[in-house]
């Protein structure tokens, strides 16, 4: 028995044993482990704390932002029409500066500025202490050279690489493509822009403000070594890459495109090309443009208040922003009433135009030596008021707003572009509704002819006739093909769309497009819009602006500007198998035959003489 418990605490002790010396050893490498790191420590403080005390006066690490590149527009061609071009721009950060007065001081010295602009910038720009804050835009290479050798006068302030935004064809397209702007402080909040600081800029309006998430990329970042001089010592480690913007292929003719705009020159109006067969915008153009060239850098208050305060505006876009009486061309909505309209024989219905008043001295032809005996072809040729006053035996009031509705009129046309207005067709209803006021027949009278109220804009006019050429549909205007890479493989691609559909019978088709092919070459009031062998169809339209007896004293070129009727045709061509359709509209242009049909013409033949090239 006391043999046994011998054993046991021999064992017993024998671990302890066993146990303590793991523990020594255990001890011992613990203390090997600190003691290295504390003589490393000492090593770099004590003996070698000189050399990089030295080093860390001459040298600074930077993180830096990588700049995305913005993405490219493109026409249908790919003909480049908005792209990049490099800039420097001047940056402060103000928790690296202890006295900014001083430094901005110092900085307007150096960069030859006006102290109180340094100022206003860095106020506005102001975010917070860790957001830098650009003060100045474009420098030359003088000024970033003569930055980074003061750099140690001017602390916190950096030039930075970027990309300014080019517009090579200077005011094409314009008010499409629109321009960048300065991100707002209420953006900068936003989760969107979290990689955006007080100064960036962003699309403000047009294609650049409609696709601005696609075209302006993402921002990176990477830690850059500087001496005390403020040189660059050389890229020390990329955290992230930028990523570039995607591209935009339109679908504008950039040749059409131009020119449309060089017949606008000078004035106030809207081109609109569509293609009849699957709504592509060929061209859309305002008339006066501006150079969005202005906007790559911060505009000057000059600039932008002339461009404000132009009478002819050309800040808006007038194809789907401008509101206007059709005149003239909407006498095609009043005859495809009439052909709705079983009593209505257009083989017999014919009625005599003398040009004396119809309805007291306000409704009367505008041929004041008549067109003598008018039936509904001639009466489209001819432009007749007297025919279409008297279609009132025929159609209502009620009949004209309900044709007007179902070729999509009042409506928007759902074109890719924000602001879009939809018009406006009055009805009896309507007024009764808004005002309680009875409805008169001068009211009817005057939207047989497309006044009296009626509102709409170029691109509705376009998206008209195009649907009349094809046969009743209405495809839904398209500006955008696709988004492609910097590789030029799609990303994404926009097909067609239809926005509706509206029946004419065959009959009444070829009757209407007989007549507008008259209107063009049947010596009608559109026939300075004739080109041989093209087969042209259209309508003019002058569109009162105040009533006739307001301008009856003046003489035609002694109109005053604003009390001229506005210019208006509608066309499409070739008469049987449509390729192109448009609506030109001059603002203040007098008749649309005179003024109107002559830019139609060379449109048409810019179209037809450059689609085979």
């Amino acid at each position: 028995m006391v043999s046994d418990k011998s054993s046991i605490e021999i064992f017993k002790e024998e671990q302890r044993r066993f146990l303590f010396k793991k523990l020594q050893t255990l001890y011992i490498f613990l203390i090997i482990l600190i003691f290295i790191p504390l003589v490393r420590l000492w090593y770099l403080q004590i003996i070698k704390g000189s050399y990089f005390n030295e080093l860390s006066k001459n040298n600074v690490i930077k993180k830096v932002r990588l700049e995305p590149v913005r993405g490219l527009i493109y026409d249908r061609n790919f003909k480049l029409l908005v792209s990049n071009s490099p800039k420097y721009d001047v940056y402060i950060i103000p928790k690296d500066t202890e006295t900014p007065i001083d430094t901005l001081k110092t900085l307007s010295k150096i960069c030859n500025m006006d102290f109180s602009e340094l100022i206003t910038s860095y106020r506005k720009g102001y975010f917070s202490p860790f957001h830098p804050i650009k003060l100045i835009e474009n420098i030359d290479k003088f000024d970033h050279a003569q930055i980074m050798e003061r750099n140690l006068e001017i602390p916190g302030v950096f030039a930075e690489f970027r990309h300014k935004r080019f517009y090579p064809y200077n005011k094409l397209a314009s008010q499409l493509l629109g321009y960048l702007g300065e991100i707002s402080r209420k953006e900068l909040r936003m989760e969107k822009y979290a990689n955006f600081r007080g100064g960036d800029l962003i699309g403000t309006s047009g294609i650049e403000r409609i696709f601005d998430d696609y075209l302006r990329g993402v921002p990176g970042s990477k830690y850059v070594k500087y001496d005390a001089k403020g040189q660059n010592l050389g890229d020390i480690d990329v955290i992230k890459n930028a990523t570039f913007g995607l591209n935009l292929v339109l679908t504008l003719d950039e040749r059409l495109q131009q020119a449309a705009e060089k017949l606008l020159e000078d004035k106030a109006g809207s081109v609109v090309i569509l293609d009849p067969n699957n709504g592509d915008v060929l061209t859309i153009a305002s008339g006066p443009g501006f150079d969005p060239n202005l906007f790559s850098t911060k505009i000057s208050q000059k600039n932008w208040s002339k461009l404000q305060n132009d009478p002819l505006k050309p800040l808006q876009n007038k194809p789907i922003q401008g509101l206007y009486p059709p005149g003239s061309t909407f006498k095609i909505i009043t005859a495809l009433t009439a052909l709705r309209k079983e009593s209505f024989d257009r083989e017999r219905v014919n009625f005599y135009c003398s040009g004396g008043p119809y309805l007291q001295d306000t409704f009367k032809c505008w041929n004041k030596w008549g067109h003598g005996k008018m039936d509904l072809h001639a009466a489209l040729v001819n432009s007749c008021n007297t025919f279409f006053y008297s279609l009132e035996r025929y159609i209502t009031v009620n009949d004209l707003v309900q044709t007007s509705r179902d070729w999509l009129f009042g409506k928007l046309t759902g074109i890719d572009f924000p602001g879009e207005k939809a018009g406006f067709i009055p009805s009896p209803k309507w007024k009764k509704d808004l005002k309680d006021e009875s409805w008169f027949r001068g009211e009817t009278l005057s939207m047989f002819i497309g006044q009296g109220g009626i509102l709409v804009t170029p691109v509705q006019v376009a998206s008209f006739i195009s649907a009349l050429s094809n046969k009743g549909i209405f495809y839904k205007p398209r500006l955008l093909k696709s988004i492609v890479d910097w590789n030029g493989k799609a990303v994404k691609n926009f097909p067609t769309l239809i926005n509706d559909r509206v029946y004419i019978g065959e009959e009444d088709l070829s009757y209407i497009k007989d007549a507008l092919w008259g209107v063009v070459n049947a010596e009608g009031t559109g026939s300075k819009a004739m080109i041989p062998d093209y087969e042209i169809c259209g309508k003019t339209g002058t569109a009162q602006v105040v009533s006739g007896d307001q301008i009856e004293e003046y003489e035609d070129d002694e109109i005053p500007y604003e009390l001229r009727p506005h210019a208006w045709f509608a066309g499409f061509a070739p008469k049987d198998n449509p390729e192109i359709a448009l609506c030109v509209m001059i603002e203040h242009g007098g008749g649309g035959g005179k003024t109107a049909a002559p830019i139609a013409k060379e449109l048409f033949r810019t179209y037809f003489e450059t689609k085979s090239q």
